[in-house]
């Protein structure tokens, strides 16, 4: 085997394992909007002190964000995907977001104290569906939100969860966790097998006899 050769067949290798796809120039500006309002937003204080040591109120402000804008973004999906995992994921979204908040609704009237139930999308999360309806690489901004999206959702519940709250809100956390992480998991897994299929559509140079290295590697002629 030549090093040139096995230098491409690391390269297969490489690209199928990692999500690193090549989105539309338009998405990525889009991108790089949407993320303008959430350093501007002068009320937004979502990284202003751990999860652990949270206001419930701010806490179940932020869950019921997350829960809508799932909900809001799972529906896009539906009306723009054309693939048929994303729309299982999006139904997936939309059954489990839909009933975390009403175990939210109900762990807030157990919790009492005060706190109130009012679930409202924040400007980020505005920015971001924005961004899902004009996105012309819808399937890429998609999952790239919901890998982002999960990853504070986890952060931020599983804090809570860790924390002095020892009320239903902590419960409610704990078990929100848990589906969570099976969500960002399902996300990573739809990131890889598109990078695989991104992968497996690229021009490779021949090797003499119009074979990619790819498909040498796999014993395929």
């Amino acid at each position: 085997m030549t090093r040139r050769f096995a230098l491409s067949i690391a390269t297969c290798l490489l690209l199928a394992a990692c999500d690193a796809p090549e989105r539309d120039p338009a998405d990525a500006r889009a991108a790089d909007a949407a993320n303008a309002p959430m350093m501007a937003a002068a009320g937004d204080t979502a990284d202003q002190f751990p999860a652990s040591s949270i206001d419930p109120q701010i806490f179940v402000d932020r869950v019921g964000a997350s829960n809508s804008y799932e909900i809001d973004a799972a529906r896009i999906a539906l009306e723009r995907t054309r693939s048929n995992a994303i729309r299982d994921f999006a139904n997936r979204m939309i059954r489990d977001h839909g009933s975390a908040a009403d175990k939210l609704e109900a762990a807030v009237k157990a919790h009492g104290n005060g706190v109130t139930f009012r679930p409202r999308l924040s400007a980020q999360d505005e920015a971001d569906l924005a961004a899902l309806r004009e996105a012309r690489d819808f399937d890429g901004l998609y999952l790239d939100q919901q890998r982002r999206a999960h990853e504070k959702a986890l952060a931020l519940l599983r804090g809570y969860a860790n924390g002095k709250d020892s009320g239903a809100l902590r419960s409610f956390a704990a078990e929100a966790a848990e589906m969570v992480e099976a969500h960002f998991d399902a996300v990573a897994n739809l990131k890889m097998a598109r990078a695989r299929r991104r992968v497996s559509h690229r021009r490779w140079p021949s090797h003499g006899n119009g074979v990619s290295p790819c498909q040498l590697g796999s014993g395929k002629s």
